[in-house]
């Protein structure tokens, strides 16, 4: 007897518990999360099932088609030329090659097209850095954008081909830098000797410039499609409107005379949708 009523006794317990378990779990984040998650889901359908939506949405597809206009993420890859020939003869004196080359940069930004009328800002260009060496010390210069605006006119107007000039503003950074490294001098006399020669000074100047140019874009996908790939390139000047031409070295003015984006050529791609 005792035996039957202690199966009983276990027996209740362990469905009040279960039954508290259920509660609880009925009762709760996931359960509330995924019940909502269920009636969005039932909306989303029955939006999609909706007879007056799929005619809407043809029609959209439709007129999409027809249009030229676009919103596009772009990405791309520029060369800008540079003049060091004061800034080598400068470093020439302490016995350091000369700087060669133009500026390679790299960028992103977003680009919209409506009425022939094109838009784009540029988020950012970051160029890679030139050195040039001497022994262990070293000459750094490189040539950033910080961000740039540009309107351009379509003088096209065709789905596959776009020809526009185009002119803007941005702000720009060019920085030099001095780097040697220093010598343990192995007979010092008191402390003052025991390290020589550590150097380094670098300093940025910042401007306000304009660009100008001709863009052509030329789209890759089915023109059909509300959706794809253009390839776009670009051949301007870029030149320092407001700003200081001198950097301020460890309060040295110093004015290398850096001549960048006398011709600037972009070349990248823009991912857009109609």
């Amino acid at each position: 007897m005792k035996g039957l009523l202690l199966i009983s006794a276990l027996l209740l317990f362990h469905l009040l518990c279960f039954s508290q378990f259920r509660e609880e779990k009925v009762d709760s984040i996931a359960y509330y999360q995924k019940q909502i998650q269920q009636m969005f889901e039932a909306s989303r359908k029955a939006v999609i099932n909706d007879t007056n939506f799929r005619t809407m949405q043809i029609n959209l597809n439709r007129l999409a088609k027809k249009t030229d206009k676009y919103g596009a993420f772009v990405i791309y890859t520029s060369v800008s030329s540079a003049d060091f020939s004061k800034f080598n003869a400068d470093n020439a004196i302490s016995g350091f090659p000369a700087f060669k080359g133009n500026m390679v940069g790299f960028g992103i930004g977003m680009s919209r097209k409506k009425n022939r009328r094109i838009f784009e800002i540029n988020f950012g260009m970051v160029s890679l850095t030139k050195k040039v060496e001497n022994d262990s010390s070293m000459i750094k210069t490189g040539y950033n954008h910080i961000t740039q605006f540009e309107f351009g006119y379509d003088l096209v107007k065709d789905r596959r081909l776009n020809l526009y000039p185009y002119a803007g503003f941005g702000l720009r950074e060019i920085n030099i830098s001095f780097n040697s490294p220093y010598r343990r001098n192995n007979n010092p006399r008191n402390i003052t000797e025991v390290v020589q020669n550590n150097q380094s000074v670098g300093g940025s100047q910042f401007g306000l410039s304009v660009q100008a140019g001709i863009g052509l874009d030329v789209v890759l996908t089915n023109i059909n499609h509300t959706g794809g790939t253009i390839l776009f390139a670009k051949a301007g000047t870029n030149q320092l409107l407001i700003g200081d031409r001198k950097f301020k070295l460890d309060g040295f003015e110093y004015d290398p005379q850096l001549r960048y984006s006398s011709l600037v050529i972009a070349v990248g791609f823009k991912f857009f949708g109609r």
